[in-house]
């Protein structure tokens, strides 16, 4: 069972944010090719209620082995009202195995531009 790498960031509400993952094991990329890639963020771990959720694409694996885009939506960040959350990002291969690669906290921040 591996630990995910803990990544915190902030995120300003109603801007967007894209994530770029690099996974590989023991030093060498993996090929993601089938494999379903999916987040999510919730106030807390075992909260039901969805907060954002990241929409992630595989990048060309035979060119970028291993690597996703994960982004969550600007109109999604601009709905939270929570000031953190936490988050990690799921992995399911094609032969059904899990791997969570990358877990934190998103630091939520008001935003100050906007128009009223």
């Amino acid at each position: 069972m591996s630990t995910p790498a803990v990544v915190d960031f902030t995120l300003v509400r109603g801007d967007s944010k894209t994530i770029y993952l690099g996974v590989g094991r023991s030093g060498t990329r993996l090929n993601l090719t089938g494999a379903t890639v999916r987040g999510q963020a919730r106030t807390d771990e075992d909260d039901n209620q969805v907060e954002l959720t990241f929409t992630c694409v595989l990048a060309n694996q035979g060119v970028d082995p291993g690597g996703v885009y994960c982004t969550i939506d600007k109109a999604e960040s601009a709905a939270v009202s929570a000031y953190a959350l936490k988050y990690d990002i799921e992995i399911e291969f094609a032969n059904g195995e899990n791997l969570t690669p990358i877990a934190g906290v998103i630091t939520m921040k008001k935003d100050v531009t906007r128009v009223v």
